[in-house]
């Protein structure tokens, strides 16, 4: 097997995620207390809506990436791909790399450093994750760094010498590890580190979640692509010669949306909002608050007929809804 070696990654995250690492683990042994609330904070996710949204959070975290790698290099495409293998979920895409505010919001809750055309960057989402019961790594042109939520409970409750009932926190420590050490034995890995700035591996260690995430992969909307300003392709590959391939074109307000052989013409039509009510933006909170919010409709130009009584919606930095109308 022929192993895609990346460059050295940026010492000064590593050195973060390490000294994080020690400033966590000192905290709480001064305010015990935080344990239990960011333990609740981890199950608020899982018990909430994010519990069953691994592949829509992860594509938009992957989305998000190469919106921001557009911004920073001025590139007009870009490539995710989902593949679900024997007990291990990848993500990989071509977008911006991990940054500190990246680290920031993956170990933190509530973090996240969206800018205002992101739909979501590493959020409350990727403590979805959680449900899969196994490691998480996130291998980085910039940084690698791995999540082992078992291993974070073992830590923590010999750093502050817990009981094994005491509920603490899973995803607040992370360890720095090798890109090139991990692909050597792992042929997907070192596949799709060939050609992606950022790849997930996630392990599920819940055969029911395996089920879900394949359910998820097959039922994944499409139209979700039509929303960014970027041409993207995704592929979304569920194991035994089972593939989705998508990608759109965009030609001023006119997208093109491929599936395999499908090919289908939209409309995009899109609207920039300023938000000029001082009440409505102090209503709305610092983290929700925002001066101007933009609307996209998207038109079905040659299957009219067969989308008639559906309402595609999609706001940010909230998620994609699909409604009927009557």
């Amino acid at each position: 097997m022929t192993c895609a070696s990346w460059s050295s990654s940026d010492n000064s995250l590593a050195a973060y995620v390490e000294e994080d690492r020690g400033k966590t683990l000192a905290v709480y042994k001064i305010k015990a207390a935080l344990l239990k609330e960011h333990f609740n904070t981890e199950e608020d996710v899982l018990a909430g809506g994010y519990r069953y949204r691994q592949i829509f959070e992860v594509i938009q975290n992957a989305a998000d990436a190469i919106l921001e790698g557009a911004e920073e290099r001025g590139t007009e495409s870009g490539r995710i791909v989902v593949r679900l293998t024997d007990s291990t979920l990848y993500v990989a895409n071509t977008g911006a790399p991990l940054t500190e505010d990246g680290i920031v919001a993956l170990l933190g809750a509530h973090s996240s450093p969206k800018r205002k055309n992101q739909i979501g960057r590493f959020g409350l989402g990727f403590k979805s994750l959680l449900a899969l019961d196994g490691k998480i790594d996130l291998f980085s042109r910039s940084v690698s760094i791995r999540f082992d939520p078992s291993a974070c409970e073992e830590t923590i409750r010999c750093e502050l010498n817990l009981p094994a009932g005491n509920a603490v926190p899973r995803l607040r420590l992370a360890e720095v590890i090798s890109f090139d050490e991990e692909a050597q034995d792992d042929a997907q890995l070192s596949e799709l580190g060939q050609w992606a700035a950022t790849v997930l591996r996630a392990e599920i260690g819940d055969a029911d979640m395996e089920q879900h995430l394949h359910d998820e992969l097959r039922d994944f909307r499409r139209e979700f692509v039509l929303f960014l300003p970027v041409n993207v392709s995704l592929e979304l590959d569920l194991g035994e010669d089972t593939a989705r391939s998508i990608s759109c074109a965009r030609h001023d307000d006119t997208v093109v949306l491929h599936e395999d052989d499908e090919k289908e013409q939209w409309l995009l039509v899109e609207r920039v909002i300023p938000i000029t009510d001082d009440a409505a933006r102090k209503d709305a909170g610092s983290l929700h608050g925002r001066t101007e919010v933009p609307l996209i409709w998207a038109v079905p130009l040659n299957s009219v007929e067969e989308a008639a009584g559906r309402f595609w919606a999609f706001s940010r930095p909230t998620r994609l809804v699909d409604c009927p109308v009557s």
